[in-house]
Formats: C-alpha cells, structure tokens, sequence
C-alpha cells in the first residue's frame, strides 16, 4: 500500500521533523510504502526561509547580507535542508493548493499528519490541503494525531471542516481536549492517540540521532516561545547546581550560556536530549524527548499551545512535572522521574494502542481481537488460564479473575508491574517450544466382530476384547472401575479373565 501524509514537514522546528520522521518510519514497519507529500505554502515557508522567497540577482543581494549581518541564518538553512532531504521520501513539489489540487500524487491511502495542521493560525484560516481535499476520489483519508492546537473550532471554518471530514474513514487527534468540537464535526468516531514521535521505540531514533561531544555535564534549555518564566527558572537552577545552559536561541538569553544549538539539526537535537542532565522547556515536543530519554525535566506551559503538553502529562500520570508558577518552584526532586518502570510501561501501551490503530485504519492491521489485561499480550482465545504468569510476577502485580463464563485470565495491576517480562518468558504461548501449526491427531475406530458382544455393549463391544488379549496373549494387567458392595465406583486390577468380568458387566 502507497502512502502519503500532509503536514508540516518543511517547518525548520524539531518538533514538527521529528513527528514527520517518526510516522514515516512507523508506516513502514507497518508494511506500507510510505512518502510525504511535499506541499510547502508560502504561509509555512515564510517563517523559516532566510531568502524570504527571493530569486535571481535579489536572492544574491540577500546572501551577501545575511552573510555579514547573520551567518547562523544560512548555515541553519543550509543544514536543516540537508537533513530533510536526505531523510524524508517526498513526492511532488507543491507551493500553492492549486497545484496540488491539479496533479496530486496517485496513493492507495492519504492521511492528514499530526502536529498543528488544522489550527487555523498556523495554515491562513481554511486550507484544504489539510483536509485531504485534493485527494482522488473513493481513496482512502484519515487523520492521525492531528492538533487544532485549542480546544475549539473557529465558527468562521467549521462548515468546511464538517464537509471535508465527511470523507474520512478515521479521525484521530493529539489532545483530548480538542475532542468534544472534532466530534460535533465528523461522522465517524473521534480517537486520541500518541504523537508520531511516540509511535517509535527509543532504539529507533539511534538511525538520525548525533551525540553531543560536550564532556561537562549541562542544562538543555528548549524555550518556543520566548518567555521571561522559563529564563528566570532556568538561570536559577544554572546557579545552584552549577552547571552551564545549552539553548536554541541564536543570541544569548542566559546567564552561564556555553552554547546555542540554533543551528543544530533534529539528529543533534535528540543527541543534546539524550546527554543532558536536566531539560527546563515550553515545547511540548521537549517534554516528548524528555519522557523517550527519560531525562530529569520540568515543564513550563506554552502561551497559546500549553494544552496539549497538559494532556500528555495527565495521560502519563506526569504531570507534577509542570511548572505552573516559577515563583512557586522551590523543589528539584520536581525534576527526579520518580518510578521510570512505570513511565515505560505507559508510554509502550500508548505505542501499542495507537500503532494498532493506525494499522487499522489503513487496513494494514486486522482488527485487534479481545486480548487478556496482561503484559503477554496474548489473545483471550489463546490463553489456558495456567496460572503462570501469576506465579511468575515478581510483584504481584497479576491476578486470576473469572470472565463472565466463569474461566479464569490473568488482569494485571498496572502500578505495580515492572515490565520485566518474566510473564512473557514463561507464558506457554510465547514459549518457544510451542508448536506454531498443531497436526491433527490420527483417529482409529474398532468394533468387536462377536454380534453378541455389540448386542450386550454401549461401546462397539471392543472393551472386553481389549482385555483378553491384554490378559491372555500379552500376560499383562488391566486396570478399571468398578461398583463396590456399597455401590461406590472404586479402582481395581484384573489379573485373570474372570475378574475382567467386574469391569466388562459395567462396560456392556
């Protein structure tokens, strides 16, 4: 299957390559054949290119100043554009709808990308592009992850949002909190799910990740917005722990500022996570790389798109992470992830339940059949019931409930598992030794040739038969059930043919 994603994927921030990248790579272990269309508008591109849209001998005039004036501006450009290239599959080229809408690129399936795609500040107002409307029709549309970015739809576009969802065969949002006016829109049911970037394991992110150098330990200071709360935090915390300020801004914002990684690409920014002792940001993409690398990490809130950073941290069971007030901030342990087994075990239930999802709307994946509440992972139908799992937990964190048939499945507690994987190690359906394909067993059938012996038995008559030739040609035993004199139904051994009758009258 042939897939193809609009979103922001020419915008030189982290955090819109970054979940780009990752539904891109996610598509693919999927099994699709993945791209992203290239539409780059002049209201995206703006904000980003240093030539501001200039050609010929002006596009030169612009170089030479920049060249003087902010050298930063061309290398970051020059960089950051080698990045996309070289790790993004585009098709097309495509600066206005009307040349997207003219010649779009033939996929199976179509999909509106996360990030900030359908919030109306951030796109002019209305953009069909966003909305798929350009793609053949009949073919497939969703959205995955997309963000309004608040917790509203402007009156002015929500007419065109209703008739351009009516072609989706799945919607699926960032935030929670945009979810009641989304619904009130589309005619198909309204899913949460993670970001891109969550969709991938930490090992993933090794492929474009670039360690840091820097042997001294320091604070990675990812400020979006420029905010006077996140620098005065950020200078106290450099004061009392003593350790240096690495930022994005290309000028100075800090006092004990060693560096700026303004310049730096999406791979480097994920090295400068990784090695960080501490990360104070607004961005919510920060908090996403913070929680993958699970560096200690304080959040501050976006002015205009705090919400969704709000709603990650809630679903996470994080959010004393966030810094409301930074006068009231007076506690480093706020920065100490306090139970990193459980952030994991969070964040790989996120990852499933929304691959899953993805994978379903695409039909890439067959609907998820009804699983056991157990880190196994297994189907209902699959599970014995055996216990294992339960014995094996080092925690206690399986039980054994009856279902509604009265069987028994594992249910665990989600704050107590460790994810250590024993359960895994000793399920009988993960075992390596349990056959993939069961053969089906040979089946004989026997009727004794004496018509007597049919007339008197409810069984063929074959029982007595077997336990002569057991007795008499193989000098062996036979063992049955019998009636005692208090007409109980007692074990027995028959050494001669005649005793064989005690067992034989109840068999006939």
């Amino acid at each position: 299957m042939k897939v193809g994603v609009v979103t922001f994927h020419s915008a030189f921030n982290f955090g819109a390559t970054l979940q780009t990248w990752a539904l891109q790579k996610a598509l693919r272990q999927l099994g699709a054949e993945s791209c992203v269309i290239n539409y780059h508008p002049k209201v995206i591109d703006s904000l980003y290119d240093p030539y501001e849209g200039k050609s010929g001998f002006d596009r030169t005039k612009r170089y030479w100043y920049l060249k003087l004036t902010a050298p930063e501006r061309l290398v970051r450009f020059q960089r950051y554009s080698a990045f996309l290239k070289k790790n993004l599959t585009l098709a097309g080229d495509y600066k206005t709808y009307e040349e997207l809408e003219k010649n779009p690129p033939k996929l199976d399936a179509y999909i509106t990308g996360s990030d900030q795609v359908w919030n109306s500040s951030h796109i002019g107002g209305y953009d069909p592009a966003y909305y798929l409307e350009f793609a053949p029709e009949g073919s497939r549309k969703i959205s995955y992850g997309a963000s309004v970015g608040k917790n509203y739809v402007l009156p002015a576009y929500k007419e065109q949002i209703k008739n351009a969802l009516k072609d989706y065969a799945a919607v699926s949002l960032r935030e929670v909190s945009t979810t009641p006016a989304i619904e009130k829109l589309s005619k198909v049911p309204v899913k949460v799910v993670a970001d891109p970037t969550f969709l991938l394991r930490r090992e993933d992110y090794d492929e474009i990740r670039v360690d840091e150098r820097r042997k001294e330990k320091y604070i990675l200071v990812y400020m979006m917005e420029e905010n006077q709360e996140v620098k005065k935090l950020a200078n106290r915390v450099s004061k009392t722990l003593g350790y240096p300020i690495v930022q994005r801004r290309p000028v100075e914002k800090f006092v004990n500022e060693v560096e700026s990684c303004y310049t730096a690409t999406p791979g480097e920014f994920i090295g400068l996570v990784s090695n960080a002792e501490y990360v104070i940001t607004n961005s919510f993409h920060g908090t996403v790389f913070s929680l993958i690398y699970e560096k200690p990490f304080i959040s501050l809130l976006h002015s205009d798109t705090g919400s969704r950073t709000v709603d990650l941290l809630r679903n996470l069971r994080m959010e004393d992470h966030i810094v409301w007030d930074e006068k009231e901030f007076y506690d480093m342990e706020k920065f100490q992830i306090r139970n990193v087994e459980e952030l994991r075990a969070r964040i790989a239930k996120l990852r499933k339940d929304s691959r899953q999802y993805l994978g379903e709307s695409l039909g890439l994946l067959e609907p998820d059949k009804e699983k056991v509440d157990c880190p196994t992972g297994i189907l209902k139908e699959e599970c014995y019931g055996c216990y294992a799992c339960k014995e094996i937990c080092p925690k206690d964190a399986i039980s054994m409930e009856t279902d509604e048939e009265g069987f028994y499945y594992p249910s665990v507690d989600h704050e107590k598992c460790i994810s250590c994987g024993l359960c895994q190690k000793v399920c009988i359906r993960l075992a390596e030794h349990f056959p993939q394909e069961i053969l089906q067993p040979k089946v004989y059938g026997a009727v004794n040739k004496d018509m007597s012996a049919r007339i008197e038995s409810s069984s063929g008559g074959v029982f007595p038969e077997l336990a002569r030739y057991i007795i008499e040609e193989k000098s062996g035993y036979v063992v049955g059930v019998r009636w005692d004199e208090q007409m109980r139904a007692v074990a027995d051994i028959a050494h001669t043919i005649e005793e064989r009758w005690l067992f034989v009258a109840q068999n006939m």
